[in-house]
């Protein structure tokens, strides 16, 4: 299981697949829980239980264009990224 804080918003709410997530979002799942994340771009982020992240940035200026996608993370343990070499960028934020 999985919750979202959405951008400007106080409180979480349980997550549902295809939701869509915007700059600014909160993620986090349960001890037992896990989210999968895929990004515009194609990438990848999975999310293990007990990890809670932020998508700080996410930057597509065209099809073909590099991407830019921030993610702050509570803790630095309980996530995978996944993406095809060239396309996406990343950066873990405190």
């Amino acid at each position: 299981m999985f919750s979202v804080q959405k951008s400007g918003s106080g409180s979480w709410g349980n997550g549902k697949e295809g939701l869509t997530l915007t700059k600014g979002d909160r993620i986090k799942t349960d001890s037992g829980g896990k989210a999968v994340i895929t990004f515009f771009d194609g990438s990848i982020i999975e999310l293990n239980g007990g990890t809670e992240i932020s998508l700080d940035e996410l930057i597509a200026k065209s099809a073909s264009s590099f991407k830019t996608i921030k993610i702050g993370q509570k803790n630095r343990r309980n996530h995978q990224h996944h993406c095809e070499a060239g396309r996406s960028g990343v950066q873990n934020t405190k």
